[in-house]
């Protein structure tokens, strides 16, 4: 690349400029351990399924979790979670890949086009990772591949989902180049720009499909994001939910008690200080969110306003009434305290 640069004379001079590669750490996997009442929790942030789609020896997404389970193995936790909040998705084969490390073999996602029979992707080999306790958090903005591993690991009852309903993208769209499609005879039309068009659909192992309805968590906890309207539901003209028939696969032996553990998140919930704020911070906007009206009362609108900018003073004291998390990060940038699971605040330790 060639700048040019116009000095005050009026003379001109190029500068030549090589652009290095840059690599932002903070889009890939990175793990932390958490410090909960004597007992060491594995922490892993996936921000998206990356992958070398080009194969030009490329980090995958995949590998880099199997990575981080094996430092966290190694540091001896007792569980872990896998956050894949705000995750988009990305490769397939990556999250086929990836609830492989938790599974030992079988069925992990099923694909079927309008006119064949469904298509069974499996693991691809029988080694297992990481047995432990597993839980995996969810939320809205989950979605896609996200979906995809949740759904998984929920259907083989391998870990705990936790969260909110996630965002219900269960298709797969292809791009077409109309120019290149169409005969010679148009030519003299050209350019007839790209066609996106709809090929197939993700359907879980259990049959149902991610698309429309989402996963809905085991557990789940409050969230102010879940009021928002902005799920595959909420745009214009999406597919409905369908289901197919199941894929044959056996659920894991070591699977907790839902009730058991549903009873205990709900009782913490309704007994934390801070907790309950959020909960009612929830309510409170889906309550504006239902409210078409708005007052032309200047006296009103004021008052009403002065009530909304009394209640987010409260949701951001509310973070203070909750318990600190000791954290010894192995690979997590700075960003930490913002990407872990809310509401908690954070004690960062030096990595050991």
């Amino acid at each position: 690349m060639r700048l040019t640069v116009r000095k005050p004379d009026a003379s001109t001079h190029v500068i030549s400029i090589i652009r290095d590669v840059v690599i932002i750490e903070e889009t890939y996997a990175q793990s932390a351990v958490v410090n909960e009442g004597g007992r060491k929790i594995g922490y892993i942030l996936l921000p998206s399924f990356y992958a070398d789609f080009n194969h030009n020896g490329g980090r995958s997404s995949a590998t880099d979790v199997k990575k981080e389970l094996e430092k966290l193995k190694k540091a001896g936790v007792q569980g872990i979670v896998l956050d894949l909040r705000f995750n988009g998705g990305g490769s397939l084969q990556d999250a086929v890949e990836m609830a492989g490390l938790f599974v030992k073999s079988g069925p992990m996602v099923q694909i079927k086009s309008r006119q064949r029979a469904a298509q069974i992707i499996g693991d691809p080999d029988n080694d297992v990772q990481y047995e432990g306790p597993l839980v995996v958090l969810v939320n809205k903005y989950s979605a896609s591949a996200s979906e995809i591993l949740a759904a998984a690991i929920q259907d083989y009852k391998r870990g705990l989902i936790l969260g909110n309903t996630t965002y219900g993208k269960g298709t797969v769209q292809q791009m077409f180049d109309l120019d290149q499609v169409l005969p010679a005879t148009f030519n003299s039309l050209k350019p007839f720009g790209s066609l996106k068009l709809t090929i197939q659909k993700y359907y879980r192992i259990n049959g149902g499909s991610t698309q429309f309805k989402g996963v809905t968590p085991d557990v789940v906890v409050p969230d102010a994001y879940s009021t928002l309207g902005d799920g595959e539901k909420d745009t214009e003209y999406p597919l409905p939910w369908d289901e197919i028939a199941p894929a044959p696969y056996k659920t894991w032996s070591g699977a907790a008690s839902l009730p058991q553990l549903v009873a205990a998140s709900d009782n913490r919930v309704a007994t934390s200080p801070g907790l309950k704020l959020i909960t009612e911070s929830v309510e409170r906007m889906q309550k504006r969110k239902n409210d078409t009206k708005v007052s032309l009362n200047l006296e009103g609108y004021r008052a009403e306003q002065e009530l909304t900018r009394a209640a987010s003073n409260k949701y951001t004291e509310s973070q203070k009434l909750l318990p600190d998390l000791q954290i010894a990060p192995s690979t997590l940038p700075p960003l930490l305290p913002l990407l872990l699971p809310t509401p908690r605040s954070l004690t960062v330790l030096p990595a050991s």
